[in-house]
């Protein structure tokens, strides 16, 4: 098994995000009312604000190239793939697969930063996890609101 390097790392950090852009357009496709689609194209803007910020901090960490092309399967680390082919969603559908999936990518990049191979590598995944555990939270105070 290789070790990630940090640009591998920027690199799949960004297709996960822009994975979990698609799975949330998807699903506003499936939406039932205007209010569900809107909260779904508004997560989708913000994974796809989100890609760009990892890329725009990854460049900062490295002088080295990002690759093109992710490694692994990031379209399953910040989606929920039981959801994908749903129908009719509802507003509290879409809240609990939003925080399901922002859970789960939370814990994926905990878990990559307890086992990475240096400490440039621990870091990026630890600032993940922390942005990630703070959608949990945004999601959370949305559904007690």
């Amino acid at each position: 098994m290789t070790s990630t390097t940090l640009e591998q790392a920027i690199r799949n950090a960004i297709e996960v995000e822009l994975a979990a852009a698609r799975f949330y357009e998807n699903l506003a496709e499936r939406a039932t009312d205007p209010v569900t689609r809107s909260f779904l194209h508004d997560l989708r803007q913000e994974e796809l604000g989100h890609a760009r910020a990892i890329e725009t901090f990854g460049k900062t960490l490295t002088d080295d190239p990002i690759p093109q092309e992710a490694a692994g399967h990031c379209e399953i680390v910040e989606t929920s793939p039981t959801w994908w082919h749903a129908s009719d969603v509802t507003y509290q559908q879409a809240l609990r697969v939003a925080l399901e999936s922002e859970r789960g990518a939370a814990v994926y990049y905990a878990a990559l930063a307890s086992s990475a191979p240096s400490d440039r590598v621990r870091t990026f995944y630890e600032r993940l996890a922390e942005t990630e555990q703070g959608h949990v939270r945004k999601i959370r105070a949305r559904i007690a609101g």
